[in-house]
């Protein structure tokens, strides 16, 4: 499955409540998201565990990467390659992902075919490769890939960043963990962890594809009834508080001879997604940090010459923060540590112009429609909202608040948009950079150093 059908499916998994679209119940009260599209290929299911990475501590995310490994495997009562070769004879895609309070399975099969790939499913569910020597090997597995991703600086401060400033509150924990940690893992805690997420009374399942919604309903409810007797309870979402900085904290991941840096600030401040303010924000967003259009963008790449690309956001996940981020070499640390905070600085002081906001509007609601171009896009966005606490109707009102935005409103959000202090997050070799920082007036104690090994 490519990367972009993986997002997709991950997308499906959350589930919503949408007129035109079917929401129907199990048996024993578990919400079953639906909706019928003759023209695709093949059904597509996604059975969904809530809770996932949230019922786990930091330290055990790991766990959660190897259990990915382990079920891509089948069930150890056959052979993989007996596996791999039911699968393919049946037409059909199983893959498993995690996401913050979720694990989750994605099912492709064709009609003719949906029954016994759901029964190949259920049985690596109920007889997983979890033995000691298996674990191990999973383990050895992952931890060469986390290497590999480890290498790049830009995923460790980007991983490192969000769940460093949220102190790794659950919202941060998707999975996703580090090489030091994950080699810590122990296989009694592997154990323990595998019926906390496979919790089958916190299971629901979302499905589009060409049988009839209660056809589908069937099929699920056929091949899980014995697992699926007791009520389902729903997993909510535990949303993070914000940060309060009162001045800028600087953490510096020191990487050994490098000879580049990357750059992440994170602004506290809170956003409620999907309502009015929120295509302000955007708005705002837009113009500050929106590619080379935006100003970060702009000046610090086009006029100053200092790196390929400085951009900004609001978190897209709802939690209680806004960031910038760039690189570049050694040379240019110093400018873009100033730089960005420069930019910041006029951008909020200055009025935006009529045109400018036109044209962002144009440019935000074209990815609007694009992003909602197909029904399984249009689906997977009204479940995304449904699993992060938000009414999954507010998924349709983007356009109608963008297209309400006010100047007016726009240049009193950016005016207020908080940029005086940040968590600044650099990764590069300490012995370049705590110099640099130095000449730049930040504390030699106040610099916070963290060694890759020391990330959890």
């Amino acid at each position: 499955m490519n990367i972009l059908q993986r997002l997709l499916m991950t997308l499906l998994s959350f589930g919503f409540v949408l007129q035109a679209h079917a929401f129907e119940t199990f048996k024993n009260g578990a919400p079953f998201f639906a909706d019928k599209d003759s023209s695709l290929p093949r059904n597509m299911y996604l059975l969904s565990f809530q809770g996932g990475p949230a019922l786990l501590t930091p330290e055990q995310q790991g766990i959660l990467l190897i259990m990915d490994a382990m079920l891509k495997e089948g069930p150890s009562t056959m052979s993989l390659e007996e596996f791999n070769k039911q699968l393919f004879e049946l037409g059909g895609e199983v893959d498993f992902f995690a996401e913050p309070n979720l694990f989750g399975m994605s099912v492709l099969t064709p009609p003719a075919e949906q029954e016994k790939v759901l029964a190949l499913l259920k049985k690596t569910l109920e007889n997983p490769r979890s033995s000691k020597k298996d674990f191990e090997r999973y383990r050895e597995k992952v931890l060469a890939g986390l290497r590999t991703r480890f290498e790049q600086m830009r995923y460790v401060v980007f991983y490192f960043g969000a769940r460093d400033f949220l102190n790794y509150a659950p919202k941060t924990r998707n999975g996703e963990t580090s090489p030091a940690t994950l080699a810590k893992i122990s296989y009694e805690d592997f154990k323990a962890s595998l019926p906390k997420v496979l919790d089958y009374q916190r299971l629901f399942v979302s499905y589009v594809g060409q049988d009839d919604v209660n056809v589908a309903k069937a099929k699920v409810e056929t091949a899980f009834q014995d697992k699926m007797q007791n009520p389902y309870k729903r997993w909510e979402v535990v949303k993070p508080e914000m940060p309060k900085l009162e001045k800028n904290k600087y953490v510096l991941i020191n990487k050994p001879g490098a000879t580049d840096n990357q750059i992440l600030y994170i602004f506290p401040q809170v956003i409620q997604r999907e309502t009015p303010e929120w295509a302000v924000a955007k708005v705002t967003m837009d113009g500050l940090g929106g590619g080379l259009h935006g100003d970060l963008g702009r000046v610090l790449r086009s006029e100053r010459g200092l790196t390929y690309g400085a951009m900004s956001s609001f978190s897209s996940s709802g939690s209680p923060y806004w960031v910038a981020w760039t690189f570049g070499g050694l040379e240019q640390a110093k400018g873009l540590l100033t730089g960005v905070p420069e930019v910041i600085g006029k951008y909020v002081k200055a009025k935006l112009k009529p045109n400018a906001l036109a044209e962002s509007k144009s440019r935000l609601l074209n990815d609007y429609k694009t992003e909602n171009e197909l029904v399984a896009d249009r689906l997977g966005k009204r479940a995304w909202f449904y699993s992060n606490g938000y009414q999954p109707g507010d998924a349709d009102q983007f356009e109608k608040y963008l297209k309400n935005v006010k100047l007016l409103e726009a240049n009193k959000f950016r005016s207020s948009l908080q940029s005086q202090v940040a968590a600044v997050y650099i990764m590069g070799d300490k012995s370049k950079i705590v110099p640099i920082l130095e000449a730049m007036q930040v504390p030699t104690a106040e610099i916070k150093i963290i060694e890759i090994s020391d990330i959890k």
